[in-house]
């Protein structure tokens, strides 16, 4: 993955799991909001990932098999 982002020039973040709980997500899910205390952890990372002005592009997508979820946000232009 690491290799994958240094690719494409995309910067890897990381977010403290406490920022994902204050952050309201377009899709909810039981499972996230039971053991992350948030709606969508993927819609909530992406959000958090790009600051306060940031917007949800594409809510969460989950995989067929449900192994790994993915959200699409954009921050503020700089």
């Amino acid at each position: 993955f690491i290799d994958f982002a240094k690719t494409i020039g995309a910067q890897i973040v990381s977010i403290d799991a406490s920022t994902l709980t204050h952050i309201e997500t377009q899709t909810q899910s039981q499972a996230s909001q039971t053991h992350r205390d948030t709606g969508s952890v993927a819609e909530a990372a992406a959000l958090a990932a790009l600051g306060n002005d940031a917007k949800l592009l594409a809510p969460r997508s989950i995989s067929n098999d449900r192994m790994a979820t993915c959200a699409i946000a954009q921050g503020p232009k700089s």
